[in-house]
């Protein structure tokens, strides 16, 4: 077998011209769309004609294959758009202008085609361009008996003369039907007449229609993308490029001598590889940012994911915990002084500590960012939230340009040390503050680190500032369970004792740093000690006013939750930028008029 297979290849050898055997026996191990093309060589005419015995089974099957998946049982999917769709045409013609507007700007346009018939600059769509550079090909191709014995013996001087017939045999409603394509078909079987091209060019240069095919598929997918429509725009330019240099091939050839068009036109077809190779490298470039906008919506995608899994797991739904109204049992007969209470929770004052650390170090950081920081007093967000007679809650981020940080301050830390001291020297108020930054590392911060130190903290901070009923907490807290440090009795402490603040008085508590201990291993304690805060707000059992504010650099992802639905979020590096230099006198100055 693999004999006569030999001989019947020799004996075709010898029968046919040495083109026909390369394009017959040789491009389909360069490209699949060469093993089955839709024309064949017909020696008694001695040029290829249209192969429709070969079409028809081919896209029958291919018919059959369709239906047979659309009608697949389960989940549907949309199949992928055929290139010829209209939106992909649409497309091209969106870019069409810019392209042409930067093509006339630019490059001169060739000599031969300077106020002829043959210009496509004067052109508004991709479809009048393709039909002059049609027009030039069919009537290149046009001629009497003398004019196509000129073209055989030029045709016949390299390998691959012939491709080009292949490309124009192609149907007209097959895969490569756009007007894009269909010109891309055309600059290729322009090249491969000449006969300077070797074999393998050729190889590299059939990559071309399928790249751009893929080409088109991504303007598809990503027509709003301003890289996909910049690089779409160069590929556009490269193309016209391409076919103005194939129109003044088609025109020399039709008006010259055989002679001067085999010998003069190796200039020609070295531009129009050279443009083939320019359509080639944009292409690819589109590809190139396909694939990064791609990787882009994907990490959008997988963002709005954990977003929505954090939002499904986190203490901070909109409509979170409130701390029961019920009275509690009586636990124990002991009676705790406020003093002793304070030894049981064994913490020191050190939120002094850390007030005096952010002061003495506010001054190392930028005069600017804390002038920033401070017109957070100005906003609408901050003085519906101070002036409010109502229990309030206002998160503020600086999340973006983020601001300079010295030992876990930053200019918000600054301006929370502010409110903390101003609010402090009012009787009708109380305020609690906590630093995170401060209680992250336990080398600095020793034991007082995470949600529990930030629990205690404020509790100690609320026993210094008011006489609170201990025989009544006496008999609402687990003593034992507070000396063995349980976080569940840290928190019922702490709602009981806000429970006892006055009326007449309004409590802040104000946490800096929050996405600090929005860290994995801070998130068990911390969090929940900040959705209790948040809950006390809406306690209808707490008779003070009540204000949270949680501020933080960078934005939180996690306990924002709490505070988008209602728009409480004040993002600090939306304000404008501000020249003067910082002054608390003046920012406290501004606070004490709204304290009226």
């Amino acid at each position: 077998m693999q004999t006569f297979m030999a001989s019947h290849r020799i004996t075709r050898l010898g029968l046919q011209p040495p083109t026909v055997d390369f394009i017959d026996n040789q491009l389909p191990d360069h490209h699949p769309i060469f093993v089955n093309p839709p024309a064949r060589y017909d020696p008694t005419s001695g040029k290829y004609t249209p192969n429709g015995q070969m079409l028809t089974p081919q896209s029958a099957s291919i018919s059959r294959t369709v239906r047979s998946s659309v009608s697949t049982k389960g989940h549907y999917v949309a199949p992928r758009p055929a290139l010829n769709d209209p939106q992909t045409f649409q497309f091209w013609n969106d870019v069409f202008p810019e392209a042409m507007y930067r093509l006339r700007s630019g490059d001169r346009e060739p000599k031969g085609l300077v106020e002829t018939a043959y210009s496509i600059r004067g052109q508004k769509h991709w479809e009048a361009v393709y039909e002059i550079l049609q027009s030039a090909r069919d009537k290149y191709q046009q001629g009497g008996l003398v004019r196509r014995a000129r073209r055989k013996v030029a045709d016949h001087i390299g390998p691959v003369a012939e491709a080009t017939n292949i490309a124009y045999q192609i149907a007209p409603d097959s895969t490569y039907s756009t007007p894009v394509l269909g010109s891309l078909k055309v600059l290729l079987g322009a090249v491969k007449t000449a006969a300077s091209v070797r074999s393998e060019v050729l190889g590299s240069l059939d990559n071309l229609i399928p790249t751009f095919s893929t080409a088109e598929l991504f303007l598809a997918i990503f027509r709003n993308d301003a890289n996909i429509i910049e690089a779409s725009i160069q590929l556009t330019i490269s193309t016209l490029v391409a076919i103005e240099r194939a129109i003044v091939f088609f025109v020399r050839h039709e008006v010259r001598k055989a002679g001067n068009a085999i010998f003069q036109g190796a200039d020609y077809e070295k531009g129009l590889l050279d443009s083939l190779q320019m359509i080639n490298i944009k292409a690819t470039g589109l590809a190139g940012e396909a694939q990064k906008s791609h990787i882009y919506q994907s990490h959008l995608a997988l963002l709005k994911a954990e977003n929505v899994r954090l939002r499904s797991t986190s203490p901070f739904e909109p409509a979170g915990w409130i701390p029961s109204t019920q009275t509690q049992t009586p636990i124990t007969n002991v009676h705790l002084s406020q003093e002793a209470l304070s030894r049981v929770l064994n913490v020191s004052d050190f939120d002094i500590t850390d007030i005096d650390f952010v002061i003495a170090k506010k001054g190392l950081l930028p005069a600017k960012q804390r002038a920033q920081a401070e017109q957070v007093v100005n906003t609408q967000h901050f003085q519906q939230w101070i002036v409010s007679p109502f229990s309030a809650k206002l998160l503020i981020h600086w999340n973006f340009q983020l601001p300079e940080t010295i030992s876990g301050i930053s200019p918000l830390s600054s301006l929370c040390a502010s409110l903390a001291q101003g609010l402090g020297a009012h009787d009708q108020f109380m305020c609690a503050v906590f630093f995170c930054g401060r209680h992250t590392d336990a080398t600095d911060a020793g034991d007082y680190i995470g949600g529990r130190a930030m629990l205690t903290s404020l509790i100690r901070q609320l026993l210094r500032q008011c006489e609170f009923d201990t025989g009544s907490l006496s008999q609402q807290i687990h003593v034992p369970s507070l000396q063995q440090d349980s976080l569940d009795e840290l928190i019922h402490l702490l709602v009981c004792i806000v429970r006892q603040v006055p009326k007449s008085t309004t409590l802040f508590f104000i946490i800096d740093g929050v996405s600090l201990f929005e860290r994995e291993e801070f998130q068990d304690g911390a969090l929940e000690v900040l959705s209790t805060l948040l809950g006390l707000v809406r306690d209808l059992v707490v008779s003070a006013t009540l204000k949270v504010l949680f501020t933080s650099t960078p934005g939180t992802e996690i306990v924002r939750v709490a505070f988008e639905p209602d728009d409480l979020v004040l993002d600090i590096s939306g304000l404008p930028q501000i020249e003067w230099e910082p002054r608390e006198e003046r920012m406290m100055r501004e606070l004490e008029g709204k304290f009226g």
